[in-house]
């Protein structure tokens, strides 16, 4: 916050500051949000916070409108900030608020992901197996920083774990 509020102050937005106590809590509030009194949702975390606002813009109603009238952009401060570093082609959090009050437009896919009744936007990259065991699996490891992803790869490396599934494009 010491970083990005001097910048948002300097050109003069005004900000309304909502910190999420739980999971899954900025899908609601993103679902929930009114896009006319907003330009942007700026998430201040790593790339799950941005997961979950896609998430809650792409459950609403009017989610096509939603998605195309707010900006969902990223100020890189969790362990995966892949967002910010391909967006603003970086992780410095004071360098991703000068970018987003510079307002540079860069576009981004999203996919949708159906897994039986439940449809899932994503970004970046999907993956399965390894990489997505990985980043889940070592969820309680947060506190290695970066590191939880080496430890958590290597552990299925030595374990020589298997990943079997059918995937099917459109």
């Amino acid at each position: 916050y010491r970083d990005v509020e001097p910048i948002f102050s300097a050109a003069k937005v005004s900000i309304d500051v909502v910190k999420t106590k739980r999971q899954g809590e900025a899908i609601e509030i993103a679902e929930k949000i009114d896009i006319e009194a907003y330009d942007m949702i700026v998430s201040c975390s790593g790339d799950g916070l941005a997961y979950e606002i896609f998430n809650g813009l792409g459950k609403r109603p009017d989610a096509k409108r939603a998605l195309g009238k707010l900006a969902v952009v990223h100020v890189p401060c969790g362990s995966g900030n892949a967002m910010s570093c391909n967006l603003n082609g970086t992780h410095s959090t004071s360098l991703a608020a000068l970018a987003i009050v510079k307002g540079v437009k860069t576009p981004i896919d999203l996919i949708s992901i159906t897994q039986g009744n439940t449809r899932t936007l994503s970004f970046l990259s999907q993956s399965v197996g390894i990489v997505a065991e990985t980043d889940l699996a070592t969820e309680h490891l947060r506190w290695l920083g970066p590191a939880r992803f080496t430890y958590g790869f290597l552990v299925r490396l030595l374990r020589k774990t298997v990943y079997p599934c059918d995937i099917a494009i459109k």
